[in-house]
């Protein structure tokens, strides 16, 4: 990987225009994932958008939207995510597929628009599903966020992303049925009114 860091196994990478940071769970000094994160900006290439890859979900209505690691993880990162401006955190661990709101901002809110506008510091959370099916958990807990979107609690599904300078699109699906249950594009900044 490029740029991994040898005390935390972070990782950095620019493919398409977008960079991705990759976060290990295994190192829970979550200050020394902080620091990596905010040494980036001096060394990456330009890029259009920035995803961030972890394997907690640090904002799921999962069962382990709570845990003490996930908590660990929001509270030390997510500073440094907004001074990144970060767009978009694909994550797993809950085995069950849901997406927020835009958050980092003032008041989010539950947009369920099939395009969204990403203003500075606000950013989308993917909880991915289960690919396989082998494994799924039994309870979910409410969270203090909004969601858009859920499901696939007790089935196999996929994500599809799609990147231009532009936007990012995702499209979720049943493996199961082959049915979409989400899309949405995020695009930057506000829409075009008929009068601009």
């Amino acid at each position: 990987m490029t740029g991994q860091d040898k005390t935390t196994g972070d990782f950095w990478f620019v493919r398409g225009g977008v960079l991705f940071i990759g976060i290990q769970i295994e190192n829970r000094d979550f200050a020394a994932h902080a620091k990596y994160m905010r040494s980036l900006p001096e060394i990456v290439p330009e890029h259009n958008w920035t995803v961030m890859l972890i394997h907690y979900s640090m904002r799921s209505n999962g069962l382990h939207g709570h845990d003490g690691p996930v908590a660990g993880f929001r509270d030390a990162l997510e500073p440094t995510m907004d001074a990144l401006d970060v767009d978009l955190v694909i994550s797993g661990h809950d085995h069950e597929y849901n997406r927020t709101a835009l958050l980092g901002g003032d008041d989010p809110v539950a947009d369920t628009s099939a395009v969204l506008y990403k203003q500075p510091g606000e950013r989308i959370y993917i909880t991915l599903p289960s690919g396989t099916g082998l494994k799924y958990y039994d309870d979910s807990r409410s969270a203090d966020f909004p969601f858009a979107a859920e499901g696939l609690e007790h089935e196999p599904g996929y994500v599809f992303f799609d990147f231009s300078p532009e936007e990012i699109s995702l499209s979720a699906y049943s493996a199961a049925t082959g049915e979409e249950i989400d899309a949405v594009t995020l695009r930057r900044g506000a829409p075009i009114t008929e009068e601009e």
